[in-house]
């Protein structure tokens, strides 16, 4: 399946070296994690059980356990709304402020041309992330989304992402470093299909 992606940058070496140097960073950041044994959940995580299965397939959760993610995801403030067939999630124009994964059903992502014509630039499935790349720059949305069919999204707190909590929680650089991660494969995606 597509997906909206970030494009910019210059392609090379320097690239290439940075990317390594994230693997690198996350891989260590990971293997520091994974000495928590001891993971506090908080109160009113367990709405987020049922929905593990998908979570545990998502990038941006990549190298958590359950419980960590049950303790995390109240952390960075995760909500979970349902939309109805044709629903908005994401308006071009926007400013995207918090980061979503699909849940459940399908999301259409749109771009409307100089003269109003739809034209569908990719869909979101299940355990997919979207408006990562907006939410990061700062820049209003490029894209519009809807829900094609009832669907269900999970949106995390960019702000709660990259700020330590108030319970020294252990897991926000794994979830910082993943998210780098999903950028920079991304934009080298894009790089490779351009040359």
């Amino acid at each position: 399946h597509s997906r909206h992606c970030l494009v910019g940058g210059n392609s090379g070496r320097g690239e290439a070296s940075i990317f390594s140097l994230i693997n690198i960073t996350v891989h260590t950041k990971f293997m520091l994690h994974m000495q928590h044994d001891n993971t506090f959940i908080p109160a009113g995580a367990s709405k987020f059980t049922p929905c593990l299965d998908i979570l545990k397939k998502n990038e941006l959760l990549s190298g958590f356990k359950d419980d960590e993610i049950l303790a995390i995801l109240p952390c960075v403030e995760g909500s979970i709304k349902h939309y109805k067939n044709g629903a908005s999630v994401i308006l071009a124009g926007e400013k995207v402020l918090r980061l979503g994964i699909v849940l459940s059903g399908t999301l259409n992502i749109v771009e409307y041309d100089i003269d109003g014509n739809i034209n569908l630039t990719g869909k979101a499935l299940p355990a997919d992330i979207f408006g990562e790349a907006f939410m990061i720059s700062g820049r209003p949305s490029a894209v519009s989304v809807y829900a094609d069919g009832d669907s269900s999204v999970l949106f995390t707190s960019y702000n709660k992402i990259i700020s330590a909590c108030s319970s020294a929680c252990p897991f926000h650089t794994l979830l910082i470093g993943n998210l780098v991660r999903i950028l920079a494969t991304k934009l080298l995606n894009v790089r490779s299909k351009l040359e």
